[in-house]
């Protein structure tokens, strides 16, 4: 009872994220992260850990040299702790008035060591939890991390029909496109996405005496790019071009339940579905044999690895908390888990007012 209670603490100071705002670090996508853009100009400081594990649990009829690896090309256990600033605006800065066009930007800074990931993943989540063993470690990653990312969404109109002789009205709609860059000391990352956010579904299932007290809205989302990786070695480890794939396709589905809306505007709580079809490769020989011989000569080859994960998210107030695990995957390797807490800065606030307001 006393581990659990401690998962619930841990979990309660590393937090889900808020709805509103995502603000992303270069790695978050690949683990599950909640990644629904901005409807709305704002501000963010948040701080968020990530586990790359080289190990796992063995897999059924896994030869004894593989046992638990999770590729064949990662050599290293690599925990990430990064803290991040964002700012959304409108895309034009002098522009204070509501628009469907917004920029966000994101400053992250971090250090790489698996300590803190560890103790999570090891100590807490796994000794806290019946029948899960601790997950084995040999070499470790240790440097930092500098990243910046840009992105562009646009958010469609729609047409509000007028009632007694008002004009016609338009209105922001949750469905969206956009486009996005990540340049940091990991690894380069520049894709496009488009889907729904936080499609209100109060009017369809709900009748009016329920909804100040709990209504459903639902987001999707699908996303394609593109991986330029390096590793600049030294204090800036990244990642190899042997390590990952060149280009990447994922989806995501969120169900949000919001809470006592009539008095509280930010009380929620959701669960979202991920499927990646993999950042990171596993290189091996082609199997396939013909006539005796194997195909392509047997040359090796990468083979992208798919994810799939669950990520759980609250949010109160101005503070929110989201944590991920790649359980769905059946596995406990490679991108297995993270935790991200998030706070909205207010715009009179040092922070906001003399850093995030210059991004």
């Amino acid at each position: 009872m006393r581990r659990l209670i401690l998962v619930v603490f841990v979990c309660f100071l590393m937090g889900p994220s808020l709805v509103h705002a995502q603000n992303m670090t270069a790695p978050a996508p690949h683990w599950g992260a909640l990644l629904q853009p901005d409807s709305e100009p704002q501000q963010q400081l948040s701080f968020q850990v990530f586990g790359l594990t080289e190990f796992g649990p063995p897999k059924k009829d896994e030869a004894p040299e593989d046992a638990g690896l999770y590729a064949r090309g990662l050599d290293r256990t690599i925990g990430f702790n990064v803290l991040s600033f964002s700012n959304t605006r409108p895309l034009r800065i002098n522009q204070t008035h509501s628009t469907n066009t917004l920029y966000s930007s994101t400053l992250s800074l971090g250090v790489i060591h698996d300590l803190f990931t560890e103790w999570l993943q090891n100590d807490v989540i796994h000794d806290a939890s019946n029948g899960l063993r601790r997950v084995p470690r040999e070499e470790k990653a240790e440097g930092f991390l500098l990243g910046y990312e840009g992105q562009l969404n646009h958010f469609f109109s729609s047409v509000v029909l007028p009632k007694n002789g008002d004009s016609l009205a338009f209105v922001q709609s949750p469905v969206f496109v956009g486009s996005g860059f990540g340049i940091n000391s990991f690894y380069s990352d520049m894709y496009v996405h488009t889907g729904v956010s936080k499609f209100d579904l109060r009017h369809h299932f709900l009748t009016s005496a329920v909804d100040p007290f709990f209504y459903i809205s639902v987001s999707s989302m699908v996303r394609a790019g593109v991986v330029l990786p390096y590793d600049f070695g030294g204090v800036f480890p990244g990642l190899r071009n042997e390590e990952v794939v060149n280009g990447y396709y994922l989806a995501q589905g969120t169900v949000e339940a919001h809470l006592f809306s009539k008095w509280y505007h930010n009380l929620s709580v959701s669960f979202s579905l991920t499927h990646n079809s993999g950042l990171f490769s596993d290189t091996r020989n082609d199997e396939l044999l013909y006539d005796g011989f194997c195909r392509n000569d047997c040359a090796p080859r990468k083979y992208p690895i798919r994810e799939f994960f669950y990520s759980a998210r609250a949010e109160i107030g101005d503070f929110s908390f989201e944590v991920y695990n790649d359980s769905p995957g059946n596995k406990d390797s490679g991108p297995s888990f993270g935790a991200r807490l998030m706070y909205r800065l207010g715009v009179d606030s040092v922070v906001s007012k003399y850093f995030v307001s210059y991004l």
